[in-house]
């Protein structure tokens, strides 16, 4: 179900995909679209579509011959017309890159075969900009150049033993600098700067003294905004002074209880908040910058309301 946020009325919309469509993940492709993933049987899984908003119209990718792991979504146009998918071909077990047309379910190889490589990165733009695969001990890194072609960045020896890795690298636009989250033998994996010419990482930009960062909170454009890490709750360290500022204010407003930002607008102005304390099964509340108000949007547990919960210890 779908809440319109655009106005007060917060107008309701059950979407209704079919008796065979039972997605495991969900999330948007422009502002009319939904990009879902369902399982499919076996290693490869190649359940994924797009539901038009406005023509109530499901439509499977078409990746029969391939194997799309859905989760390798590696970017989402602003204008949602079409993804980009890094995938294993069934018919020679090599990784490609794959554009979707969101619309019509076309899909069509963007990046060949670079040997070595098994994750490729895109950044805000749909650019293919990185590639990366561990063999053995050893990281092999491809980066695009200013001239639209693949180069090899020398190869990086890691130490296993430490658990050395690279999770993900986040492209900026335009550009040979990006972000890592990465585990250099630190034990954790936090933030880091990332060189794609070379393939090494740069400069720490936060490492939690006891776990690992979950995800990265960033903006169009690859600036990050802020990390997530879980310690004894789901907690956000926002590097943005005013969405630091904002989560005070959250926190000032629902105290004693974990309290997210959930969904940010592209200009950071409206955010959907889940507040839920042991006791309470959560709320969704709406958050108006140029309003400074909290506007209580659903309670998906509501059945739960009249009973009494026992707090966790």
């Amino acid at each position: 179900m779908l809440i319109d946020v655009r106005d007060d009325k917060f107008e309701t919309d059950l979407i209704v995909l079919g008796d065979h469509v039972a997605p495991n993940w969900i999330r948007w492709a422009g502002n009319d679209r939904l990009l879902l993933g369902t399982p499919g049987l076996g290693y490869f899984l190649s359940g994924i579509g797009s539901f038009d908003l406005t023509t109530r119209k499901f439509t499977k990718l078409d990746t029969p011959t391939l194997g799309v792991i859905p989760d390798n979504v590696i970017h989402v146009s602003q204008d949602g017309s079409f993804a980009l998918l890094d995938g294993v071909a069934k018919r020679d077990l090599t990784t490609y890159v794959w554009r979707t047309d969101l619309a019509t379910g076309k899909v069509t190889r963007v990046v060949g075969f670079h040997s070595n490589i098994y994750d490729y990165y895109a950044d805000d733009d749909g650019v293919v900009r990185a590639g990366i695969g561990l063999v053995g001990k050893t990281y092999h890194s491809i980066y695009r150049d200013t001239d639209g072609q693949y180069r090899r960045a020398k190869r990086v020896r890691v130490d296993i033993e430490e658990d050395s890795a690279i999770d993900k690298v986040i492209p900026r636009p335009g550009s040979t600098s990006a972000y890592a989250v990465a585990n250099p033998g630190s034990g954790r994996f936090g933030l880091y700067h990332y060189d794609l010419t070379t393939g090494e990482l740069g400069a720490q930009i936060f490492l939690h003294p006891e776990v690992d960062i979950d995800d990265i909170e960033r903006k169009r454009g690859g600036d990050v905004l802020g990390v997530r890490y879980t310690d004894d709750r789901s907690r956000v360290h926002w590097l943005d002074p005013a969405l630091g500022a904002l989560q005070k204010r959250i926190d000032a407003k629902f105290p004693g209880r974990v309290n997210n930002v959930v969904s940010l607008s592209a200009d950071s102005q409206t955010a959907v908040i889940w507040s839920t304390a042991p006791e309470d099964p959560g709320t969704y509340y709406l958050y108006r910058a140029t309003q400074r108000r909290f506007v209580e949007l659903a309670r998906p547990h509501d059945k739960l309301n009249a009973v009494k919960l026992a707090p966790t210890r």
